[in-house]
């Protein structure tokens, strides 16, 4: 009977030979590269939708506890500012579905 030795695990640090060639010739042309993160990853759909859910959530709160009128006056101080405080009051402005939410979330604050 043949006995045959288990084969050992791999060891998870040593990399295989494909990916040592690959690491060098990243080296060589003077880039890193982190394993696992790609950057389709971090600028995907899910990613921007949240980003805008957030931005549209804070809008909302700031209606809330600011009320119209104030908020409204602190969003034209934007409008009369440089031409980047212009583009920041056109993003904050009050839209149909702020207002809407903002109403409905007037009620806790």
């Amino acid at each position: 009977m043949l006995k045959v030795a288990p084969k050992s695990a791999q060891n998870p640090l040593r990399k295989s030979g494909a990916q040592a060639f690959t690491m060098q010739r990243d080296q060589r042309a003077g880039s890193i590269t982190l394993p696992g993160i790609r950057p389709r990853e971090i600028f995907s759909f899910h990613f921007l939708t949240l980003a805008i859910v957030v931005f549209f959530l804070v809008k909302v709160v700031l209606l809330s506890v600011y009320g119209t009128e104030s908020y409204a006056g602190r969003v034209e101080m934007f409008m009369n500012g440089t031409s980047v405080e212009q583009i920041g009051g056109r993003l904050l402005d009050i839209d149909p579905i702020t207002a809407v939410l903002s109403n409905v979330l007037s009620v806790f604050f």
